[in-house]
Protein backbone atom coordinates (compact mmCIF):
# COMPACT_ATOMS: atom_id res chain seq x y z
CA UNK A 1 0.00 0.00 0.00
CA UNK A 2 1.28 3.61 -0.96
CA UNK A 3 1.54 6.06 1.44
CA UNK A 4 -0.05 9.46 1.21
CA UNK A 5 1.75 12.57 1.49
CA UNK A 6 0.27 15.29 3.18
CA UNK A 7 2.32 18.33 2.26
CA UNK A 8 5.31 18.31 -0.84
CA UNK A 9 8.67 18.38 0.56
CA UNK A 10 8.98 22.02 0.27
CA UNK A 11 6.37 22.27 2.11
CA UNK A 12 7.34 20.64 4.82
CA UNK A 13 10.50 22.30 4.52
CA UNK A 14 9.10 25.60 4.86
CA UNK A 15 6.72 24.63 8.08
CA UNK A 16 9.58 22.86 9.82
CA UNK A 17 12.81 23.73 8.37
CA UNK A 18 14.85 25.95 10.71
CA UNK A 19 15.83 29.34 9.48
CA UNK A 20 19.15 29.55 7.17
CA UNK A 21 19.30 33.22 6.59
CA UNK A 22 21.28 35.64 9.07
CA UNK A 23 18.19 38.32 9.14
CA UNK A 24 16.06 35.11 10.63
CA UNK A 25 18.50 33.47 12.82
CA UNK A 26 18.71 36.88 14.38
CA UNK A 27 15.23 37.19 14.20
CA UNK A 28 13.74 33.92 15.84
CA UNK A 29 17.08 32.61 18.13
CA UNK A 30 18.27 35.84 20.31
CA UNK A 31 16.71 35.75 23.55
CA UNK A 32 15.48 38.84 25.41
CA UNK A 33 15.71 39.73 28.49
CA UNK A 34 12.34 37.91 29.61
CA UNK A 35 13.48 34.95 27.93
CA UNK A 36 16.87 34.71 29.50
CA UNK A 37 15.51 35.22 32.97
CA UNK A 38 12.78 32.10 32.51
CA UNK A 39 15.83 30.17 31.50
CA UNK A 40 17.65 30.85 34.68
CA UNK A 41 14.64 30.66 37.02
CA UNK A 42 12.68 27.90 35.89
CA UNK A 43 15.43 25.21 34.33
CA UNK A 44 18.37 23.72 35.55
CA UNK A 45 21.66 24.28 34.89
CA UNK A 46 21.93 20.96 32.47
CA UNK A 47 18.87 21.84 30.88
CA UNK A 48 18.90 25.54 30.19
CA UNK A 49 20.23 25.47 26.63
CA UNK A 50 17.92 22.68 25.41
CA UNK A 51 14.86 24.45 26.67
CA UNK A 52 16.00 27.63 25.13
CA UNK A 53 16.79 26.43 21.56
CA UNK A 54 13.10 25.03 21.96
CA UNK A 55 11.84 28.35 22.88
CA UNK A 56 13.05 29.91 19.97
CA UNK A 57 12.14 27.06 17.51
CA UNK A 58 8.74 27.10 18.89
CA UNK A 59 8.50 30.51 18.24
CA UNK A 60 9.89 30.49 14.63
CA UNK A 61 7.45 27.94 14.18
CA UNK A 62 4.91 30.18 15.22
CA UNK A 63 4.03 28.07 18.41
CA UNK A 64 4.84 30.38 21.35
CA UNK A 65 3.30 31.68 24.71
CA UNK A 66 0.80 34.29 23.91
CA UNK A 67 0.59 37.28 26.46
CA UNK A 68 -2.58 37.41 28.16
CA UNK A 69 -3.97 40.16 30.62
CA UNK A 70 -4.58 38.80 33.99
CA UNK A 71 -8.22 39.59 35.19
Amino acid sequence: MDRRRLVSSKEAAILLGIAADEDSLIRHFTLGPADRLECELRRRRQNKLGFAVQLCTMRQMGCGQRETATP
